[in-house]
């Protein structure tokens, strides 16, 4: 066996995840592929277009053979604990031989030798980053500087200011955690910027295809995403249940700000150095959430830290949850969708796997109930169980407050999506 693992949002699934998945399996040649893809919610602090369900159904239309859950927690966060999560699912799946991302360098050899710099924290580092620190700099910028003072090359430069490769030093970073077998490699990212905003050529931003449905439906983008996608989204979108997006919050984000005090903001994840008066100031001043984002950006806080921190106060997430989720790590595994191959993948997994595998989401109190009162304390699952506990309750959060955002009283806004949805089997 030969697997594959990717880590990915498909939001929505466009001819870009086509073009990646194609050259990963000519680097790889892999006899499963496994995709972590995250739920709900996203990492650039939005809900999903479409629910995860109707993701799952784009993964494994267009080539991936199981699809697991990205907990919510992990997915929200910026790309140390997205990674965290995510590389960390991986690795305590078992039998995952390989990690492909994309990368604007395509240099693996210099991205490994940061992340070594970084998860190692030699003398010359950790001195630099600290006199940067106390100069006031914010920790990530600091980090930026220490960095560079280290490596003294250009291109170094280059890659720590670049999404991709930025997310795919921390998937180094931690497959050094982790201390896992993944062989990591890359694929020089092609097309549009991530964040371009219009459709241009025929690998759009996953962005510029989203502004593309908000503005026009799905007129015209055939050309750029499978006709596969397509169908899920004129059925999702026909159905009422999408597309979602950051304004559909806008309502209980708002009553959530108006019930906080300051000393109180200060308790959720993100909320540092003055983030607290900037948000209950902006709030005074205006009932739109995008005016909102606006008036509490700054230079340092960009919009999607903002937005992330925006869901961290609404879902109580708070900083000792925080540390506390990222010691630990994912605490399951959380099956939405497979076909033949990766029904295969999970049988084969079963039996060395060290922490539980969920397929029915109704049978999640019978293993903490089992895990509480230690009858698997000679088995194989290794798990903390308040942790875990925390970490399911959001996902299940998560899900229904998704859920409420549809555009009409339907059986899926009044029944709990995720007892609602049973697993995808393709």
């Amino acid at each position: 066996m030969n697997s594959l693992g990717v880590i990915v949002e498909y939001n929505p699934f466009h001819k870009g995840h086509l073009y990646h998945l194609k050259k990963a399996k000519e680097k790889t040649n892999p006899t499963h592929i496994i995709a972590v893809m995250s739920g709900n919610f996203v990492q650039r602090g939005e809900p999903s277009l479409i629910n995860k369900f109707a993701r799952t159904k784009m993964a494994l239309n267009n080539g991936i053979d199981l699809v697991v859950e990205l907990p919510f927690v992990y997915s929200i966060q910026d790309a140390g604990g997205f990674a965290n999560g995510s590389v960390g699912t991986l690795a305590r799946m078992g039998k995952i031989n390989n990690l492909v991302f994309g990368s604007e360098s395509n240099n693996l050899e210099l991205l490994d030798e940061i992340a070594e710099i970084i998860y190692s924290k030699p003398a010359s580092y950790n001195s630099k980053l600290k006199k940067y620190l106390k100069e006031g700099i914010s920790y990530p910028n600091a980090r930026k500087k220490a960095l560079l003072d280290i490596l003294k090359k250009q291109e170094a430069k280059e890659i720590i200011e670049s999404s991709n490769d930025i997310l795919g030093i921390e998937y180094l970073v931690h497959l050094k955690k982790y201390k896992s077998d993944i062989s990591p490699n890359t694929i020089k990212r092609i097309g549009s910027k991530y964040n371009e905003k219009n459709l241009q050529t025929e690998i759009s931003s996953a962005t510029a295809i989203r502004e593309a449905i908000y503005k026009d439906g799905l007129d015209d983008l055939n050309d750029f995403v499978p006709q596969k996608t397509l169908s899920i989204l004129e059925s999702e979108i026909t159905s009422k249940r999408g597309p979602i997006n950051i304004k559909d919050l806008e309502k209980i984000v708002f009553y959530k700000l108006y019930s906080l005090t300051r000393e109180e903001l200060e308790e959720y994840h993100g909320v540092i150095e003055g983030l607290s008066k900037r948000f209950l100031d902006a709030s005074k001043k205006t009932n739109n959430i995008y005016e909102l984002i606006d008036n509490v950006k700054t230079k340092r806080f960009t919009r999607t830290r903002i937005k992330r921190t925006l869901l961290n106060i609404l879902f109580e997430i708070k900083k000792v949850d925080v540390k506390m989720i990222n010691k630990y790590g994912p605490q399951y595994i959380r099956v939405l969708g497979f076909n033949n191959n990766g029904q295969e993948f999970l049988s084969k997994i079963k039996k060395d796997i060290k922490i539980p595998i969920i397929t029915t989401v109704s049978k999640y109190q019978n293993i903490k109930k089992r895990i509480d009162e230690d009858m698997l304390s000679h088995s194989k699952y290794k798990v903390n169980s308040e942790v875990m506990n925390y970490i399911f309750k959001k996902d299940i959060l998560a899900s229904n407050i998704y859920a409420s955002l549809y555009n009409k009283r339907s059986k899926d806004y009044l029944e709990t999506m995720d007892f609602n949805n049973s697993v995808i089997k393709y």
